[in-house]
């Protein structure tokens, strides 16, 4: 991976230009020096205030030769009406570490306008004072302090800090002791800040008399050069002891990766520097080589993230071309990563936040907030928090609210912003566990006093109804409602034990005590009763035992569900597969419509076997045909399947037997229209013969044609002429046997 990087070597020996700072009766800016550190200050009124001398009007940045537009303490909101140092609603500059509004030192035009305006080597605090005229608490300003010390060095990572503590307050604004004392406080923390950061403590108790300023408070000359003279002393007392080159750090500046060497030298002028950069994996060719220079910047195209790097610096000291001193580090896996402090409005969130983790796993923050880590923080409480966002990798929200069951039921669902809370004040200290707990545990499943887990897993439910998870966001309680109000009304399975299909399969006696779709009520059964009678709720696929009999009856001859519902697809739609109601179709409709509901009974096999079957029965009154094989048939050991013809076709009428002029298979297939009329019944198709296929003179057997007859027997003619019925009883009853052609 690579990335066009600005490689920045920042000597801090440029602090030494501070030095510069005292005040000549001649020159009050340092206007005539071509390079000096950028200086900038956070301050109260006493740091930031216009005033006259000698008929002069002076603005304090001028003593750090910074104009109204670069003082970013100075910005004008036109929103607020308010300078740092000055409000105009108050007609003073009462900005303190503890107020609220927009004369804290909070305010975020003053601290989000100083990060716009590029990148200080020091910045200079000062407060204080405010705070104890009004008489705050130490505990609270020394909270506050905290923060705006880790704000400051989230927002410009590297810099140096000037902590100042605050002069005491002058008799003209009604000192008592209570009120220099909580000063003495003030100071003894800001020290401890300063020790504990490594930056600059400058103590200013004392330090500037009346005489130093404009009405006993704000200072004017004189005043400005001892607190000038106060951090230069500070700056120079540090820097001799880091005499010389003592390290080399890598950090990042914004977009840039800045290596900054330390080295001090009071003459500002004379330090000169060479610099050179190589890849280690090719030593011979180096990136980047200089010769002596006091220029603090270059530039590389690409830098290779995965690959380790030598910078190698020298120090001219005094400027005389002569190497005095260097030092040289390694450096590898250039993805560096800005600090970012855990501190807002007072409130320490280490626990639960880490800037750099921050931005890496929320993507959509880290082009926001990757050169911001205040900002960032600022997001984390006040979005981040109540989104949800894992901040760091001890504590993950999700887990921590599906672990503890306490705290859902203290904190509900979606106020996801308690759990961190708790979390970062009680739950670290009691050792709760944050992390690794994708599933609820002990999740609610009691309803009024009833145990429902037999029947219901919170995220066996979620798991297998995403719909519902995604319908309430995963709370629990809000899942555990909707299964008890429609989930078990829709069948919906809640765990792995209890499948209320497997169960309304198993048991016969259930269905008839409860119906096919009263599923509520096999839920309710196996929490009652089913569940200590050891009845099996799982992994039954198939109606067990189904419905068969009927007022003690046994259909079973002419019936079985499983064969019904296969082959008859219409009424297993119709029905869902309830048995009951599909028996029921079978006895109403099923057999009225002829439909085959076992292998070993096919009703109109039944019936085209048996005649006086048919005979008593008629045609179409297949009900009987069904009844009759339950009742009798199935004992007797008639066949009733397999007979696709009709079998011993009535013939006969009245004792006469009609087979020599009449036979049903060829009556039907030599007279479709006969055949259509009435599908197959051979009575009526024999009546059809007798009350008109004989006086139409149908033919209805290979052997007699009623034409062929008359115009072979003239006699017969003459005796019946156009009777035609009379021929085929005359063939009947004489001409066959007399031998007569009747073809």
């Amino acid at each position: 991976m690579k990335k066009n990087i600005k490689l920045i070597i920042t000597a801090s020996v440029m602090v030494a230009a501070l030095g510069l700072i005292a005040i000549p009766s001649n020159a009050r800016t340092l206007s005539s020096y071509s390079q000096k550190p950028i200086f900038s200050v956070v301050g109260d009124s006493i740091s930031s205030h216009d005033f006259y001398e000698d008929s002069t009007y002076y603005r304090t940045g001028e003593f750090f030769d910074l104009d109204k537009n670069n003082m970013w303490w100075s910005l004008y909101s036109s929103s607020s009406n308010v300078e740092m140092g000055w409000s105009a609603s108050v007609g003073s500059a009462q900005v303190s570490l503890q107020d609220s509004n927009f004369l804290s030192f909070f305010y975020p035009s003053r601290l989000d306008h100083l990060d716009n305006k590029g990148f200080p080597d020091y910045i200079a605090v000062y407060g204080g004072t405010n705070d104890a005229n009004d008489l705050k608490n130490v505990s609270l300003f020394n909270s506050r302090y905290n923060q705006l010390v880790d704000k400051l060095h989230s927002m410009f990572l590297g810099v140096k800090l000037i902590l100042m503590a605050p002069n005491y307050l002058p008799s003209s604004w009604d000192v008592s002791s209570s009120k220099n004392a909580l000063i003495d406080s003030y100071a003894n923390y800001i020290s401890y800040v300063a020790n504990k950061n490594e930056d600059y403590y400058v103590d200013l108790r004392g330090a500037i008399e009346a005489k130093d300023t404009v009405e006993g408070v704000h200072p004017i000359g004189s005043g400005m050069q001892k607190i000038a003279d106060k951090i230069v002393t500070a700056l120079s007392n540090a820097r001799e002891k880091e005499y010389g080159i003592d390290s080399i750090k890598a950090d990042l500046d914004y977009d840039h990766y800045i290596i900054k060497v330390n080295a001090y030298n009071p003459d500002y002028d004379a330090i000169r520097f060479k610099f050179k950069l190589i890849d280690k994996n090719n030593p011979e060719q180096p990136i980047y080589n200089t010769d002596w220079t006091k220029d603090n910047c270059f530039y590389l195209d690409e830098i290779n993230q995965n690959n380790t790097y030598e910078v190698y610096a020298e120090i001219d000291k005094d400027g005389d071309g002569n190497l005095d001193d260097s030092l040289t580090k390694e450096f590898s896996n250039l993805v560096l990563k800005r600090t970012g402090g855990t501190v807002y409005n007072g409130v320490d969130y280490s626990a639960v936040y880490d800037f750099n983790y921050y931005i890496e796993h929320n993507p959509d923050l880290y082009n926001v907030f990757r050169n911001n880590p205040y900002s960032a923080l600022e997001h984390f409480v006040n979005c981040g928090m109540g989104e949800g966002r894992q901040a760091n990798a001890e504590f993950d929200v999700v887990s921590y609210r599906n672990r503890y069951q306490d705290l859902r039921q203290a904190f509900g669902w979606n106020n996801l912003k308690s759990y961190y809370e708790h979390y970062r004040l009680c739950g670290k200290r009691e050792g709760r566990s944050a992390i690794n707990c994708p599933t609820l545990q002990n999740g609610v499943h009691i309803f009024f006093g009833i145990d429902c887990s037999p029947i219901y897993d919170y995220n066996y439910y979620i798991t297998h109804n995403p719909d519902v998870y995604n319908a309430f966001n995963g709370d629990e309680t809000q899942v555990f409602a909707h299964f008890l109000t429609a989930g078990i009304k829709e069948g919906r399975r809640a765990c792995e034990g209890f499948d209320v299909y497997s169960y309304r399969n198993q048991w016969s006696d259930l269905r008839q005590a409860f119906g096919w779709n009263n599923l509520q009520e096999y839920y309710l059964h196996y929490l009652k009763a089913g569940l200590n009678e050891g009845r099996s709720a799982t992994g039954c696929n198939a109606v067990q035992n189904p419905i068969h009999s009927f007022f003690g009856v046994d259909f079973s001859p002419i019936y079985n569900y499983y064969y019904y519902i296969e082959n008859n697809p219409d009424v297993y739609r119709a029905f869902n597969g309830d048995d009951g109601a599909t028996f029921g179709h079978f006895l109403t409709c099923g057999v009225n419509e002829g439909r085959k509901a076992t292998e070993g009974f096919d009703v109109y096999s039944y019936r085209n076997q048996y005649a006086d079957l048919r005979q008593a029965f008629g045609w179409n009154n297949l009900v009987n045909y069904y009844l009759h094989y339950v009742n009798a048939g199935k004992n007797e050991g008639r066949k009733a399947t397999g007979c696709d013809k009709l079998q011993n076709p009535m013939h006969s009428f009245f004792g006469a037997d009609f087979s020599a002029v009449y036979d049903y298979d060829y009556y039907i297939n030599h007279n479709p229209d006969i055949r259509n009329a009435f599908g197959g019944d051979d009575m009526a198709t024999f009546a059809h013969f007798l009350t008109s296929g004989c006086r139409e003179g149908r033919q209805a057997c290979e052997t007699f044609n009623v034409w062929k007859y008359a115009e072979n027997n003239p006699d017969l003619v003459n005796a019946f002429g156009l009777d035609l019925a009379s021929y085929y009883l005359h063939y009947i009853n004489c001409g066959k046997n007399e031998g007569r052609v009747a073809v």
